[in-house]
């Protein structure tokens, strides 16, 4: 241990979502033949999964794919889905600064979502997080309270695009370090210290 532990959430902070949805997307139109109308059913049964649950289960998502197209191989999908390098060309340029961080605090995660898509997310780093430091869960807030505890004789940063969540770790413990990253500068009133880039980090983060 090194004394500080930097939690990063995952998506709109580490990962672009919806770059990855939108490559995801071009890449079934090609492997498939799919038109328009095909690729916009796909896309509102990713809608509805997300909706009906508060997050996206790709299990589901497939499942509904397949009996909507019951022509697409399900291992054919499946493998244009979890194609590792979709994941990592999605994966933002500057959390690259992530394993430069790692010399002077450990590496974790906290995010939302279903385990195995999160994780193929962060495989990258699969070499500097410790796999107990990965917290994932269907809903975060409701386990700050845990994660503290964990990390309870450690200087904790939390790096999150969601004030709430940063808001609701403050009330718990104000003595944890809350960094909001703010890529599209929609927080201009937040209080919460505030970055564009996760670089950034490098002059926020030291010995």
């Amino acid at each position: 241990m090194k004394g500080k532990i930097l939690l990063f959430d995952i998506d709109e902070t580490i990962f672009d979502p919806q770059s990855f949805l939108d490559d995801f997307y071009n890449e079934l139109t090609k492997n498939f033949k799919l038109n328009e109308n095909d690729l916009n059913k796909i896309k509102n049964i990713y809608s509805e999964i997300k909706t009906e649950i508060g997050y996206f289960n790709p299990t589901n998502f497939l499942d509904k794919v397949i009996e909507t197209f019951p022509e697409i191989n399900r291992t054919s999908l499946e493998k244009v889905f979890w194609n590792i390098d979709l994941f990592n060309k999605n994966v933002y340029k500057d959390a690259s600064v992530i394993k430069d961080l790692g010399r002077i605090g450990d590496i974790g995660i906290f995010s939302k979502g279903e385990e195995s898509f999160q994780k193929q997310k962060i495989s990258f780093l699969s070499d500097l997080i410790e796999t107990d430091d990965i917290h994932i869960f269907k809903n975060k807030i409701d386990k700050i309270n845990e994660v503290l505890e964990i990390y309870q004789d450690l200087n904790i940063y939390f790096i999150d695009n969601e004030p709430d969540v940063l808001e609701s770790v403050k009330k718990i413990n104000p003595e944890a370090y809350l960094i909001l990253i703010d890529r599209k500068n929609e927080y201009e009133n937040s209080d919460i210290i505030k970055i564009k880039d996760l670089s950034e980090l490098k002059s926020l983060i030291y010995d």
